[in-house]
């Protein structure tokens, strides 16, 4: 049995396709696959503004032309059908993560389907847009998770499943980690916008040229 630990910020594109690659390199092993999600946080203090459209974001605090994001989002739409995903990255909105990992939590330690509980607040935030820190979208997100609404709202407001959320994040920043999604199995970790194939060998204990 194979053991993996997965940080990923649900914000984050290339962590939902990277999610999908892990799923076709299991696909691929001839043994059993044990995925660990933990929490980063693109932006760990939350955005200064939200609700922005990633183009403006783009356009306005990240340097980039309008063409340069052009290339980009076409780049992680097509990525992202690869591995039968409808990515909506020209209007999806700047928002804070933070809630939403604290309810990832909640429905890790209630033993839910995590994977799945990944999934859903990835198509919430990249193909349906929502607002993933609104309290009525959370409720919703939870929902279909099987959370009660009483245990998301404990869970968004929770010092404890906050400090989890924060102690994720700085392991991975003292890891090192040059980017998500990164893959760790042992100590040798794998990051960035990888192939399945090289997931695959990563877990097969190739040496993946980073």
């Amino acid at each position: 049995m194979i053991d993996i630990r997965l940080w990923a910020d649900v914000r984050c594109p290339w962590c939902w396709i990277g999610h999908r690659r892990l799923q076709e390199a299991r696909a691929h092993l001839g043994e059993g696959l044990i995925v660990r999600h933990r929490s980063f946080l693109l932006e760990p203090e939350g955005p200064l503004t939200t609700g922005q459209t990633l183009p403006e974001v783009a356009t306005s605090e990240w340097g980039m032309t309008e063409q340069q994001w052009a290339r980009l989002s076409t780049t992680i739409r097509d990525a992202g059908r690869e591995v039968g995903l409808d990515i909506s990255i020209d209007t999806a909105l700047r928002v804070d993560s933070r809630a939403a990992h604290r309810l990832l939590h909640a429905a890790k330690r209630r033993a839910l389907n995590v994977e799945a509980a990944w999934e859903i607040v990835f198509a919430a935030h990249l193909t349906e847009n929502l607002d993933i820190s609104s309290p009525q979208v959370l409720a919703e997100l939870g929902r279909r998770m099987g959370l009660h609404r009483s245990d998301v709202e404990a869970a968004v407001d929770s010092p404890r499943l906050d400090k989890a959320v924060r102690d994720d994040h700085d392991e991975a920043v003292r890891r090192g980690f040059p980017s998500v999604p990164t893959y760790l199995l042992g100590d040798h970790s794998l990051s960035g916008a990888r192939t399945a194939e090289d997931i695959a060998a990563f877990l097969d204990g190739k040496v993946v040229s980073r």
